[in-house]
């Protein structure tokens, strides 16, 4: 079971405009609290927003999907974020930071997963102008961002084709994710 929400766990990048609760963001992200954390610090702190105008005034401010001339539209964006915020109080190094905030991503992308929504991560976007839109004060600084929504296209893995790792979209429209075999990841058994 596990091994299937995994697979499934895709970046999405088109979304419907169906809104999403408050409390159903709160769920999401309340994995993120059982997470594994460098030295028990729980450095990482969270903004949740599914206020459609805030919604909308962030999304200009995102970038997508890089290996492809294509950026979701007004009508296929994202009806949520997650800002997963640095807690500067906090002493720890930006490797352990970013360390942990992987596992927490990944735990809130799981159960976002499960409860039949879409996420993608997103790291490139204006961050300090996402830092003014959500008046963030300076104890904080935004590490990443979780785009939520109910998926509205479909992506699926396939075999790797000739060493090139880049996403594309095929003839159908279908967002397919090229992954290494497993013969290429293991590099020695012992």
């Amino acid at each position: 079971m596990l091994d299937k929400l995994i697979q499934e766990a895709r970046s999405v990048r088109k979304f419907k405009q169906e809104a999403i609760s408050m409390d159903t963001l709160e769920e999401m992200v309340s994995v993120a609290r059982y997470s594994s954390s460098t030295r028990n610090l729980q450095a990482l702190r969270y903004v949740l927003i599914n206020d459609k105008k805030t919604v909308e005034t962030i999304f200009p401010e995102t970038r997508w999907a890089g290996y492809i001339e294509w950026s979701p539209k007004k009508e296929e964006s994202p009806v949520a974020y997650v800002v997963v915020c640095r807690d500067r109080m906090l002493d720890i190094a930006d490797n352990f930071l970013h360390f942990d905030m992987g596992i927490a991503v990944q735990n809130i992308i799981l159960k976002a997963k499960e409860m039949g929504y879409g996420t993608c991560i997103l790291g490139a976007f204006s961050k300090d102008n996402i830092q003014n839109i959500i008046e963030l004060g300076g104890d904080y600084e935004i590490g990443v961002m979780l785009a939520i929504g109910i998926p509205d296209e479909e992506v699926k893995i396939v075999d790797m084709n000739e060493g090139d790792i880049k996403y594309y979209r095929d003839e159908k429209n279908i967002h397919c994710v090229p992954k290494r075999d497993m013969k290429e990841l293991i590099i020695k058994k012992i």
